[in-house]
């Protein structure tokens, strides 16, 4: 009977230590300036959330060569909820997962980057372009839609895949719209961006695993972030991505 009773002990305590071991991920759709004018999904219910979830890890869309940056650097380049969500969880371990181009690799962003970006600039050419205007009114229509549900949505909604469904036919568009084009490097710009994205959240989760983590990130990066999570953690049983509910 003793010997029953340490077994089921033993199972139990072995059991607990492999729940203890599990590494649950939050990728979080944000909605930056949104957040004043959507009484659904305020910057409160963002930061309230967050704080429920408990995490230990915090990622945020700022680069990570700029994350101990003071606010008044930070608020010139990023959106308030992002160094925010850092400032509020300063005694936990906050990473940066953003990237912003090559040319500034590395180095804090200076004051004209992005009146001088070429992508910018190369975009808002192609928006007078005569030869695209009947695409871009389409991806107009879509952006719309983003938009709609972006400006009304709760944080549960914005993040149950209706947004990022839309988000992914919008870019699939616009690759499509602009590839063998002067323009097509403004495609390769937002999947490059999307990419080092999504490659760092990976990289952070890999070496924090058994932690609670979670990740804000504007709603148009969460499609390709969740994709290629499922694709890197979906062999691992102890990775698991947390519904947001």
């Amino acid at each position: 009977m003793k010997l029953l009773a340490s077994t089921v002990i033993v199972l139990s305590l072995t059991m607990y230590s492999c729940q203890e071991q599990d590494t649950q991920v939050i990728i979080c759709s944000s909605i930056h300036g949104l957040h004043k004018s959507n009484s659904n999904y305020s910057y409160d219910d963002l930061f309230n959330y967050i704080e429920n979830f408990d995490p230990e890890i915090v990622g945020v869309e700022i680069r990570q060569e700029d994350i101990d940056s003071s606010v008044s650097y930070l608020k010139n380049y990023y959106p308030f909820e992002m160094y925010e969500t850092a400032k509020r969880n300063s005694m936990k371990s906050v990473y940066g997962f953003d990237w912003l181009g090559t040319s500034i690799e590395g180095k804090p962003i200076y004051s004209n980057y992005f009146k001088e970006i070429d992508i910018l600039k190369l975009q808002k050419q192609s928006g007078t372009d005569s030869i695209f205007q009947e695409s871009l009114n389409e991806l107009h229509k879509l952006g719309a839609l983003k938009n709609e549900i972006a400006s009304s949505s709760t944080i549960i909604e914005l993040n149950d895949g209706r947004y990022d469904s839309l988000n992914s036919l919008y870019y699939q568009k616009l690759d499509s719209l602009y590839s063998n084009t002067p323009y097509s490097k403004v495609a390769e710009f937002y999947r490059t961006r999307d990419n080092h994205i999504s490659e760092r959240i990976n990289d952070i989760v890999s070496k924090h695993k058994g932690k609670r983590i979670i990740f804000i990130l504007g709603a148009d990066h969460r499609s390709n972030a969740v994709y290629t999570f499922h694709e890197r953690f979906d062999s691992d049983p102890s990775v698991h991505l947390v519904e947001i509910k």
